[in-house]
């Protein structure tokens, strides 16, 4: 009976050392899970940093305007902690940009690289004017009619009928491989229509690529150079969109177009230039063409960088 109670203390004993060396192993556990989640947390911030120093040298490069005499950055504060910024060569392009943040703590250290940084030269401007120009017209009595010496392309819409005017402007000026950094369609617009005028509407206007060719001299709302079917011609996706108060004054607009410009320079698409739609039951606009003499004609504005050692 005595050697029976001394086993139940001995298994009870056992029990208490089990249980406590696995409450301990539990909280050291929980101590360490908790030391990496603020590790974690410490390296994200350490990477923020770095990706700020990062951002901050390849402003500094391109604001020079010059694509020599390259410097890093040393010791930046930022936010309590720091970074430090390399690029190598000193010239050039693409070059080898590299970024070490350090925490505040002294010891969270983070590095950033990049190999083959692009860097740009100094931004140029181009006005490039409208070359082909016309509207089409999809009401019964007008699809089958060419518009391209109007002097007023007309958007909108005519009861349940479109009108969009089509524009073609030559990118060709435009070096290849050019970074875009804006381009902006300008153009003014007035009301003919004294429905729109006196309803004091707003128009939307939208701008997008078209997908086939067609020529000033030619085009109608039911046929262009090519493939032409109306609406499958142009990208429903807009490329940009205005907002136009309706005013018999003229009002200069801009729109832009940057992506679009880009998308051409690239290649990623041909070049068949674009039209301007108005949503459907907003009114009309009349937007001066290249032969309006009362109205400027339209044009583009294109601020553009080119990489380094290229030819701009």
């Amino acid at each position: 009976m005595k050697r029976s109670r001394g086993f139940v203390l001995v298994s009870v004993m056992l029990i208490l050392v089990f249980v406590a060396g696995l409450g301990l192993w539990l909280s050291q556990s929980s101590m360490f899970a908790l030391r990496l989640a603020g590790n974690e947390q410490r390296m994200r911030e350490a990477r923020a940093v770095a990706q700020a120093g990062m951002e901050h040298l390849l402003w500094q490069l391109e604001e020079s305007g010059s694509c020599d005499n390259y410097t890093g950055l040393e010791n930046v504060s930022f936010d309590g902690h720091s970074y430090s910024a390399s690029v190598s060569p000193d010239n050039g392009s693409p070059v080898r940009a590299s970024v070490q943040a350090t925490l505040d703590d002294g010891q969270t250290i983070y590095t950033l690289l990049r190999e083959s940084q692009p860097v740009y030269q100094a931004p140029q401007s181009l006005e490039l004017p409208v070359g082909d120009d016309t509207y089409i017209d999809g009401s019964a009595a007008n699809s089958g009619k060419n518009y391209g010496s109007t002097k007023y392309y007309q958007v909108g819409w005519d009861d349940s009928a479109e009108q969009a005017a089509l524009l073609q402007i030559e990118t060709d000026d435009l070096p290849d491989g050019a970074r875009i950094e804006s381009a902006v369609l300008t153009f003014q617009t007035t009301s003919l229509s004294l429905d729109s005028l006196f309803s004091g509407n707003t128009v939307s206007l939208t701008v997008h690529r078209i997908r086939e060719s067609w020529s000033e001299g030619d085009v109608t709302y039911e046929e262009g150079d090519d493939s032409w079917d109306w609406p499958l011609v142009y990208d429903p996706d807009p490329a940009g969109s205005i907002d136009v108060k309706v005013s018999i004054i003229a009002k200069e607009q801009e729109l832009d177009v940057t992506r679009l410009v880009q998308d051409w320079v690239n290649g990623t698409y041909p070049n068949y230039g674009l039209t301007i739609r108005a949503a459907e039951g907003e009114g009309n606009v009349s937007i001066g063409s290249d032969e309006s003499t009362l109205l400027n004609a339209p044009a583009l504005s294109v601020v553009y960088r080119c990489e380094c050692g290229h030819d701009c």
